[in-house]
């Protein structure tokens, strides 16, 4: 993934490192693709300290998921173990 001399990494929004822009959108688009997938979403609850709640439902996990991170400040996506 190294292009013409491009050899350090870059940190963008959304805690993503990369080499350029390119890099950065693909891994941004991949990661949002894999955020909403079903076998991630079986794997994944969601503690809410503003209501006290743990949310499984995967319906409501992908909705909290897709909803941008400003509105989200204490919503924290946790594995079930």
């Amino acid at each position: 993934m190294y292009f013409k001399g491009e050899r350090t990494w870059k940190r963008y929004p959304l805690q993503i490192s990369a080499i350029n822009n390119q890099s950065a959108i693909y891994l941004l688009h991949y990661i949002s693709h894999v955020r909403t997938s079903a076998c991630y979403l079986n794997l994944v609850e969601i503690i809410d300290l503003q209501r006290y709640k743990i949310i499984r439902k995967k319906r409501t996990i992908k909705k909290l998921l897709d909803q941008p991170e400003i509105d989200n400040h204490f919503v924290f996506p946790v594995f079930k173990n």
